[in-house]
């Protein structure tokens, strides 16, 4: 009964969590407009990633069955054939391995279908770059330098995965990178303004966040936050991404106007230590991006660079370290939720919303008890 409740009930949990956050702004804990800070987390699916199958196994393993199977069949029909191990007969071995070569080829056409959606995104990405290379030949005269960009394969990668168990999860770097599990990608969109909230977030199966920034971002309702500003780390880094979130365009008058909030995105991996030499106070910041450029040009890595090397990108970049990674810590250490019990991607997320919610009620418990109970908050569990 838990388990259909839960998952027949998602709009009930969507709509608990906006009421929540409403309440948390009429106590005066949540500011109508500031920042957020975003970031995934893996989370362990309810899978084993040794239910997997790769694109390239699955191919070898559909041709070794097959043989296999016409061997078999050879030995059925010659009369002294030597006879199997006791208990084992042709007729089920046969049988056996035509199962396991059909679902063999359904993952392989799953993993199919897939790739031909993942395709069309690279096959554009890949006449951009080769309309982008033609165009500084013509403006310079000469042959544009580096390798040439590449067409997308028309199959899928080798390292293209099917999990029999959870089709919807992947196999993804865990921890520090130093293993890997079936799991889906958590992800959170944080207040940055006090509260330490949580305003948004949803579940992939990408194992990287270089697409999810935009939709993070949007997973904040209006009615919720209107965000000034986002800061994420280097993992969220896409030009076409933050030009997706600050939502430039250009008006009559030819001014650049920004609909969207500015992206405060790291370039690099950010350490947490601060050295002597980051102490010290330095004049030069990287130069921001020339007037008239493009707009791919303003979101690419010198003008990202730039942004965090500002004052006000070293603070807002520095409220990203301090609101969404501790949420992650009690999401999963405190509350103890570290692994999803349901299946599929649409029910996963689903579980998420609810862990979001449970989240944002301990949160603003805590938030009432420190407002009611001013500088004695240590004395409540």
């Amino acid at each position: 009964m838990i388990c259909i409740f839960r998952t027949e009930n998602k709009a009930a949990f969507e709509e608990a969590f906006v009421k929540v956050l409403v309440i948390a702004g009429e106590m005066g804990h949540l500011k109508k407009v500031g920042g957020i800070s975003i970031d995934g987390t893996k989370i362990k699916a309810n899978a084993s990633k040794h239910k997997a199958v790769s694109y390239k196994h699955a191919k070898k393993m559909i041709g070794v069955l097959e043989e296999e199977v016409q061997q078999l069949v050879a030995k059925a029909e010659e009369a002294d054939s030597k006879p199997l191990e006791e208990g084992l007969t042709i007729p089920e071995e046969i049988k056996r391995r035509q199962e396991r070569i059909a679902k063999l080829q359904a993952a392989k056409a799953a993993m199919e279908e897939r790739y031909d959606v993942i395709k069309q995104h690279e096959q554009a990405a890949y006449e951009e770059k080769v309309q982008e290379r033609e165009k500084r030949e013509r403006e310079t005269g000469k042959k544009p330098g580096g390798k040439a960009p590449k067409p997308p394969s028309d199959t899928p990668p080798d390292t293209s995965q099917f999990n029999f168990t959870d089709s919807d999860s992947r196999i993804m770097k865990a921890g520090n990178g130093n293993h890997f599990e079936q799991a889906y990608n958590g992800e959170a969109a944080v207040d940055t303004e006090g509260s330490m909230l949580l305003l948004g977030g949803q579940v992939t199966n990408h194992a990287n966040d270089k697409e999810e920034l935009s939709a993070t971002v949007d997973s904040v309702l209006d009615e919720v936050r209107k965000i000034s500003d986002v800061s994420a780390d280097t993992g969220f880094f896409s030009a076409k991404e933050i030009e997706a979130v600050e939502k430039k365009t250009i008006d009559e008058e030819g001014t650049e106007v920004q609909e969207g909030p500015i992206v405060y995105c790291a370039v690099k991996k950010q350490s947490h230590h601060r050295t002597v030499e980051d102490l010290e106070q330095k004049p030069d910041i990287p130069p921001p991006p020339p007037q008239g450029a493009s707009m791919k040009e303003q979101s690419d890595q010198r003008s990202a660079a730039h942004r965090l090397q500002t004052p006000e990108g070293k603070a807002t970049y520095k409220k990203r370290k301090e609101t969404v990674e501790p949420v992650f810590g009690i999401i999963k250490s405190v509350i103890g939720f570290r692994q999803f019990l349901l299946r599929g991607l649409e029910k996963v997320d689903t579980e998420w919303s609810i862990v979001k919610l449970a989240y944002n009620f301990k949160r603003l418990h805590r938030l009432w008890v420190q407002q009611l109970f001013p500088g004695k908050l240590g004395c409540w569990p």
